[in-house]
């Protein structure tokens, strides 16, 4: 599912992703949100793993060590505008064969 900044209701499905497990994933300007890119754009995608309101934790491929906390404000800021705001990637039962191994996690199965 993408998510768009347009819709009225973004909020609403990046938390409900989260309370279901479904980490968003995040199209942002590394100059924006790192120190080490300032001054040079570089589109990049991080993955959402929480918050609080006015922080954000971020799991970042370009980074090793875990989830990385920065500021909402921050985070938004960086967001690329005119792109998508979200990916949200859930598993589709529909698309599993019963007698293969792989299991769809959303349904409880591993």
């Amino acid at each position: 599912q993408i998510v768009y900044r347009w819709a009225t209701n973004w909020l609403r499905f990046i938390s409900a992703a989260l309370r279901e497990g479904v980490p968003p994933i995040l199209f942002v300007d590394l100059g924006r949100l790192s120190p080490a890119w300032r001054g040079l754009r570089q589109p990049h995608a991080v993955v959402l793993s929480g918050g609080d309101g006015r922080q954000a934790w971020i799991n970042d491929p370009a980074r090793t060590g875990g989830p990385v906390r920065v500021g909402l404000s921050k985070l938004m800021d960086a967001l690329l505008p005119g792109e998508p705001l979200a990916v949200l990637l859930r598993c589709d039962a529909r698309l599993f064969d019963e007698s293969r191994p792989e299991r769809c996690p959303e349904r409880g199965e591993e």
